[in-house]
């Protein structure tokens, strides 16, 4: 479903799982707000890929590929299905790229746990705070909806940093308001 949903959505020639996601879902794995560690929501700001590592993950998950795959402009989007109704107690919120500025942008590592990977890591873009950052959320998201945007893009004049998080939202004050979402990423290849 994924697949066809991001060639609907993005125009792309081809479309391709992504292999690792470094939490223990492959290649999409579901996290609920029912947990506070492992499987939980990620309550900080990040994007899920650099510059340097989409690349890199492409090669990683297509090695007999890549070569011919490089020479195709390719992104990768993230794909947000929450299985449980509204309303979440801690819902995603995505940052505007426009609103951030490249003195905002900080490369990092996520490192993950022996039990669900040992020794794996990514890099990840961090968010340093700016007032200037646009936010937007949706506390009504339904279960016949899903979030689509972009965490790469090999056009560098196509903005695909996104930042994003998890919040607690004090307007939800139902303690079984639990947020349950399936997440993944998707390669999608143009041209």
């Amino acid at each position: 479903e994924a697949l066809a949903l991001i060639k609907n959505v993005t125009g792309a020639a081809d479309v391709a799982l992504t292999q690792n996601n470094g939490r223990g879902g492959y290649p999409f794995g579901k996290r609920s707000s029912k947990f506070d560690e492992a499987g939980g929501p990620l309550g900080f700001c990040h994007n899920d890929f650099t510059a340097g590592s989409g690349p890199r993950h492409l090669a990683a998950d297509y090695p007999d590929r890549a070569d011919a795959l490089f020479k195709k402009r390719f992104a990768i989007y993230n794909v947000w299905h929450l299985i449980s109704h509204p309303p979440q107690s801690h819902p995603l919120a995505l940052c505007e790229p426009s609103s951030i500025a490249i003195s905002d942008i900080v490369a990092g590592e996520a490192h993950f746990g022996p039990e669900e990977n040992p020794g794996y890591f990514g890099e990840n873009t961090m968010l340093r705070y700016n007032p200037a950052h646009r936010w937007h959320y949706y506390p009504d998201l339904r279960t016949d909806q899903t979030l689509v945007w972009c965490g790469y893009d090999s056009d560098p004049s196509r903005p695909s940093i996104v930042p994003h998080s998890s919040f607690r939202d004090p307007n939800v004050r139902d303690p079984n308001a639990e947020r349950t979402v399936v997440h993944g990423t998707v390669y999608a290849f143009f041209g």
